[in-house]
């Protein structure tokens, strides 16, 4: 017995893709789509930054929320500047001298950020900015052993010339019995300081 085929029944010979979902040899592509893809890669190529906003060399992270001032560098900070006499300017380490700025009716920073020192370096004399980026050093512990003959000197000459009436003091100085003895022979007081880090100096009135 014949089995004969439907003729409604669809034909199986060749089944065509859709339209959206075929794929075109390289070759066969339109020039403008081409050139069009080149435009943007030449324009992403122009335009995206070399450095991120959210950067570590900007100093910015991605992280949880956390407290807005450190606990115990933000209190340091603002006992150094409320001590430190009128007319006077304070000297302390990066860490503790960034917060001076944000402080209401702040004394003069000898140096604040490392950063904003470097940009101000063409507006100073070449002697200034030596001198206050020494200091830092100096209080810091981070003098080179060739320069600290130097930096010893530099420090006690400053506390007049550069005026400065409130200074804080890394802990872990390996001078720090020197630096001490420089600050109290120059008429400097210890004051309690809330951070076991830093120790502060002020000028007595």
């Amino acid at each position: 017995m014949a089995i004969g085929v439907p003729e409604h029944a669809p034909q199986l010979g060749r089944l065509e893709p859709p339209q959206s979902l075929r794929v075109e040899p390289l070759g066969s592509q339109d020039p403008s789509a081409a050139a069009g893809f080149a435009a943007v890669l030449a324009a992403l190529a122009l335009f995206v930054p070399a450095r991120w906003t959210v950067s570590p060399l900007n100093r910015v992270r991605i992280a949880l929320p956390g407290l807005k001032v450190p606990p115990t560098l933000y209190p340091t900070a603002v006992i150094l500047a409320r001590n430190t006499p009128p007319g006077r300017s304070v000297l302390a380490p990066e860490h503790v001298a960034e917060w001076i700025p944000t402080l209401s009716g702040h004394p003069p920073c000898v140096v604040s950020r490392r950063m904003y020192l470097d940009q101000q370096r063409s507006r100073m004399s070449a002697d200034d900015f030596k001198r206050r980026a020494l200091l830092v050093h100096y209080i810091s512990g981070t003098v080179r052993p060739e320069d600290r003959v130097e930096a010893r000197a530099t420090f006690a000459d400053s506390l007049e010339r550069l005026r400065i009436g409130g200074v804080a003091v890394k802990k872990s100085t390996p001078w720090l019995g020197e630096a001490d003895a420089i600050l109290r022979g120059a008429g400097f007081r210890r004051i309690p300081s809330p951070s076991g880090h830093f120790l502060l100096y002020i000028l007595r009135n």
